[in-house]
Formats: C-alpha cells, structure tokens, sequence
C-alpha cells in the first residue's frame, strides 16, 4: 500500500489496489451513506460508523439490498468511532450540526473529533464532509484532534475538507457527478484529499487555498439558492395577481441556460445554514445585509401558507377553527424518507392551534414513525375523510396520481386543495368539485 502522501491516481485506478485502503464514515445518516456507497463501489474497505441506532438499522438495511449485492462492496458497520478510526487509513466525517437558538452547536462534531483523535493513526488522511462555519475545522475542530491524538495535522496526519454539493430533492446517485470543492491545512494533505476525492466523483473537482476558503464555498453556494428561492417566491406572488401560471413563466424562461429560477416551496426553504455563516460573520465584525432580508422574505412564506389555506376555506364559505386540515407530505425531500424540515413543523405547530383538526399522511413514513415526531398521523384514506382542506407541502410522485373522486367522497362538502408542491393539475381539481389554490397559479377560476 503506497503512502497517502505519495499517492496518485494510478495507485488507485481498479477495486483491487483501492482495497488495500480502509475508509470510515461518520456519521452515516443520508449524506453519509451515499459517500460509504462512492467508496464501496469505487473498491475501498468502507466501515460505516453510527452512534445512532436509526442510523445502524438502516446501513443493515442497506446492505442487504440487491443494489449494494450487485456492486460488491467491502462494507462493514461498527458503533465505536475510535475503534474503526484506528483501523481506518481515510476518515470521513460527515456529521451535520443541529442550530439551537439561532447558532449552530458543534457539540456532537466535538465529540466525534475527540473519539477520532483517540484512535488516529499517523499519515491518515482525515477528511471533513459537514457543513460548518468558516474557520471551524482550521480553529476547533483541529485543535481537538491534535490533542487527542498528540500529532499535528499536516505533519503527522493530514486534514482536509470537501462538501459534496447535493441539494435538497436531488437523485443521491447523481452527485457523483457534480462539481466539488477540495481545501486542506497543508498542500500534502491537499493532494491527497484531491487524489481521493477525484477517485469517487466525476464532475469537476476544484482545489482552494485552505479550508476557510472551501467552508465559505459550501456556505455562499447555500444561500444563492435561498436567494434564487426569495426572488422565485416574489415572483409567484406576481403571478397570482396577474392571473399568469407561475410554472409556464418559470419553465420558459428557463430555456435560456443563463437563468436558472427554481420552483419555490415555502415548506422546503432551510435556513440552518445561515446560521453557520452569520455566526462566524458576527465575530469577524461583518453583517450579511441582503441575507439577512433574503432571509426575512422566505420566513415569511409561512404566514403565506396560512392565508391561502384560510381564502380556500372562505370560498369553500367555511372557517379555519372548525375545519380538518389533511396533511400530504412532511418528509425534507421528495421522494425519500427525511425528518421534516424547521419549516414544515412550524406550519403544522401553527395549524393545530387555528383549526379544528390537524391530520398527517406521508408516504416514507409509517404512522407511527410519525406519532414519535409529533405528529397526528393517519393512513392515506383515513387522513383525508371528513377533510375540509388538503394541502400538500412535500412533491412525492405518488401525489400526482392521487384519486381526487376517491378522495372527493371521503372529503366534507365543498372541499379545497391547496397544492404548494406543484403535483395537481388545478384544471382536473376542478373538475372534481375542489376549490384549488396553488403557489403562483393564478389560473383558478374559483
């Protein structure tokens, strides 16, 4: 097995010379497995490390699945970071750190680099994968380990950083081709963490100056799509006194290849991000201005969501205190089982204490995984009889093939749809007697 800090892409370039390298994964929630997978299939020995029993119970599943048959992986799991750290040559840190009180607790990332120091070996490569702020892993983060370990990063181990660049709602399979970005403490260090992380995806990969630069990358790439979704937002709100289809403006523009406005939906905006960045901004004297007004349209897109559910339920000539609110969706991406994001819980907190009836349903979850998170939860069709308003705040296909004239009978008299993901034709709920609202349709005729 050649050094990591003399290695190439040649030493690397078939499953059998990649096997000769151990790659740990911490904390392999859904980020973190996609990376175990990268590596697994590229032929590196993977050990997917979780203190958390959810996470465990799903990387078993995993690993049971045809798909991880099929590509042959050298995957192994284990609970105990310094144990899998000691046996490891490449560790990935993947921990995502929660925001309390509007600033970001690197408790649990910590931890996990004091756990990680205890076991590191010398010429390891440790690689950060977790969104921080800048100047995190370069002050704290690496304080931790050198002091656990007694080796100093750039000398004894090597430390770098690289954010995968998937974003909320994305195919994980194809990250693997999307651009990423490299920093590391020292050019050894970069070169290895280049070498490694170029063996794992196909897009562009690009090498800065030091860590900080490669954290602000991550950081600034975050919030221009939050920006992109303010303006999007701002835009439907045009739309619908317009009476112009927001989805026919932004797929048309969208042709020119220099503009990019996405769909937004006031459920799925995240700003636990922010708070990584204004934090560190805070401390260095600097104010984020236009964030911080970016910031405040997207917040209020949750009063948003209650205007149009209440102007639904007028013109369906009913009031919020007494109506049933059907819930679709509550998964943070489509199509996948997510905890809610901030947001979606926050709607639905606001709800219960307007309506008569807060009922949930979605696909990825069972009922009971929903209860544990605080939610009223139902079957499908369970959810929705006696309904007085359905709205839906997660695009998972399966709600583009709802049965509306099933639903239609189950529903109360006069039933609304208010759609913020964009899965019902306004059109074909119409014509199933529903009064329809949707963000930035403003072709209703109700």
């Amino acid at each position: 097995m050649v050094k990591l800090s003399e290695i190439s892409m040649s030493d690397i370039d078939s499953p059998e010379k990649c096997r000769a390298y151990t790659v740990s994964v911490i904390e392999c929630d859904r980020s973190g497995w996609t990376q175990a997978r990268f590596f697994g299939q590229a032929g590196f020995r993977v050990i997917a490390v979780n203190t958390n029993p959810h996470n465990s119970r799903m990387i078993e599943k995993k690993q049971k699945t045809e798909a991880a048959k099929k590509d042959g992986m050298d995957l192994s799991s284990d609970s105990d970071i310094r144990e899998a750290t000691s046996r490891s040559d490449i560790i990935i840190i993947t921990i995502q750190s929660p925001i309390v009180k509007k600033r970001p607790d690197y408790s649990i990332m910590e931890k996990v680099c004091r756990e990680v120091g205890m076991g590191l070996r010398r010429k390891s490569l440790v690689l950060f994968m977790s969104t921080t702020g800048p100047g995190v892993v370069e002050g704290r983060m690496k304080e931790i380990v050198e002091k656990a370990s007694g080796l100093t990063a750039g000398e004894d181990f090597w430390l770098a950083c690289s954010h995968p660049t998937l974003h909320a709602g994305e195919d994980p399979d194809e990250a693997s081709s999307l651009w990423r970005v490299v920093g590391a403490t020292d050019s050894t260090s970069l070169k290895a963490a280049t070498i490694i992380v170029k063996k794992i995806n196909r897009g562009e990969i690009i090498k800065v100056r030091d860590i900080k630069t490669a954290e602000v990358i991550n950081l600034v790439s975050i919030a221009k799509r939050e920006a992109d979704l303010a303006f999007a937002s701002e835009l439907a709100r045009v739309c619908e006194k317009l009476g112009v289809d927001l989805l026919e403006v932004i797929e048309a523009t969208n042709k020119d290849r220099r503009i990019n406005i996405p769909f937004p939906n006031p459920a799925s905006s995240s700003w636990e991000n922010f708070y990584h960045l204004s934090e560190e901004s805070e401390n260095a004297g600097s104010d984020l201005r236009l964030l911080r007004q970016i910031k405040k349209i997207n917040d209020e897109n949750t009063d948003r969501i209650l205007r149009m559910t209440r102007d639904a339920l007028k013109t369906c000539k009913k009031t919020m205190r007494r109506a049933k609110i059907s819930i679709l969706g509550v998964s943070g991406h489509r199509d996948v089982k997510k905890n809610p994001r901030e947001k979606i819980s926050e709607i639905t907190e606001l709800l219960r204490k307007k309506v008569r009836t807060v009922s949930v349903y979605d696909p990825f979850f069972s009922k009971t995984e929903l209860c544990k998170l605080g939610y009223e939860a139902e079957k499908l069709w369970k959810a929705v009889e006696g309904t007085d308003c359905i709205l839906i705040l997660t695009r998972h296909s399966k709600f583009r093939r709802l049965n509306l004239k099933r639903i239609k009978l189950l529903a109360r008299k006069n039933p609304a749809i208010v759609d913020f993901a964009r899965v019902i034709d306004p059109v074909k709920a119409e014509n199933h007697g529903f009064v329809y609202r949707g963000l930035g349709r403003g072709i209703i005729t109700k």
